[in-house]
């Protein structure tokens, strides 16, 4: 008989599904849960708060508090992890003996307890952290923020080892995979691409007005961008450029507005759908090769024309469904070039023959399950 009985370990609550980390959390939960698995949700909630949604997929739903503050932080452990280790959690854990998908290596600090040695546990990792908080470090002008990437950097690699005592490592990327393959050779590794919103191409024929750049822009790196878009492409290019995401600084709605750009705080869901749906050209740049970018995603299942560079692209398998351009110069080129060309019938049969197996939703989840239940190791 099949074991469909499955804890997951969230390292945030994983609804609203607004930032790329939880999108992937809370489409698997959802897309698993339709294949028959019965979930058990455990998340660690630091302001998003309880969501009754997550009830409509999940057998159970558990909520603990992070333990945030100077304690964890001086943790000879990554805060990331120190600041999610809950002995309610453990306990809740222990009363059966179904798999445990760690979502990050966040939520991975069980695999330190030897009650858990026997136990079946995969981990999902969202990047090679160690690598993402140094880059991280690499951009951040705030002194006090560049030292804590450091150290969590520091700490992270040191940490990695934990990967060791998993049965399974799942990440999101080639990339990554290569990674987790060459320095764990013996756990299986598995690269399942992030899920998503979309479970089809939904594709809108025809012509956009607008350039589109989104993103979590209380992110450093990702305002970064918006400030690159609007200062060397802005006003160089067929068409106005429009520019959405969470929690974006006074500073740059200051200078959107100086530079006749549009730009859209805290869109919801339906808006962001649309804002996506309706641009002509979505421009996918990022500095940061980590990890996967689940808006590419977004992009490639809803949207027009796709300018990205090469960075964005790592690790994606989506090299044949995007106009690829590095410089400005190449970025400006390529935009005009695609301004008075409608995305036709025949761009969407394209996209979707050479959009890979691997990044459907419903193949993803059948991957799952296929650990879950113990056809695969």
């Amino acid at each position: 008989m099949l074991n469909t009985k499955l804890h997951i370990i969230s390292f945030d609550v994983p609804y609203p599904a607004d930032y790329g980390g939880v999108i992937d959390v809370f489409h698997k939960i959802r897309l698993i849960h339709a294949l028959g698995v019965q979930i058990h949700l455990h998340c660690f909630d630091y302001g998003r708060g309880r969501q009754a949604i997550l009830e409509n997929f999940c057998q159970t739903v558990s909520y603990y508090p992070r333990i945030t503050g100077l304690k964890s932080f001086l943790s000879s452990k990554p805060y990331i992890v120190q600041s999610r280790r809950s002995k309610e959690l453990v306990d809740k854990l222990l009363e059966d003996d179904s798999p445990i998908l760690c979502e990050g290596i966040h939520s991975a600090a069980i695999l330190l307890d030897a009650r858990f040695a026997k136990r079946k546990i995969g981990i999902r990792p969202t990047n090679i952290e160690h690598d993402y908080y140094r880059l991280l470090a690499s951009r951040e002008k705030n002194f006090l923020h560049r030292m804590y990437y450091l150290s969590e950097a520091y700490k992270l690699k040191r940490f990695d080892k934990i990967h060791n005592l998993a049965s399974a490592i799942f990440p999101v990327s080639d990339a990554d995979d290569g990674y987790f393959k060459m320095n764990f050779p013996q756990i299986p590794s598995r690269r399942i691409f992030p899920f998503n919103g979309m479970d089809r191409l939904e594709i809108e024929p025809g012509k956009g007005k607008y350039a589109f750049f989104h993103g979590n822009l209380s992110v450093a790196e990702n305002e970064e961008i918006a400030n690159y878009l609007m200062n060397d492409i802005s006003g160089k290019i067929a068409m106005p450029l429009i520019i959405a995401g969470k929690n974006p600084s006074s500073e740059l709605r200051q200078k959107a507005e100086k530079m006749n750009v549009r730009l859209i705080a805290n869109p919801t869901d339906a808006e962001m759908d649309s804002l996506v749906a309706e641009a002509h050209v979505q421009l996918m740049i990022t500095f940061q090769p980590t990890g996967f970018k689940h808006k590419l995603l977004l992009s490639v299942f809803r949207g027009r024309h796709i300018v990205a560079n090469k960075a964005m692209l790592s690790g994606s398998g989506m090299e044949s469904l995007v106009h690829v351009a590095e410089s400005s110069n190449e970025i400006i080129d390529k935009v005009n070039s695609l301004a008075q060309r409608p995305f036709s019938q025949e761009d969407i049969k394209f996209r979707s023959k050479n959009l890979l197996h691997d990044h459907l939703n419903n193949h993803k989840a059948e991957q799952f399950l296929r650990w879950i239940s113990g056809e695969e190791k």
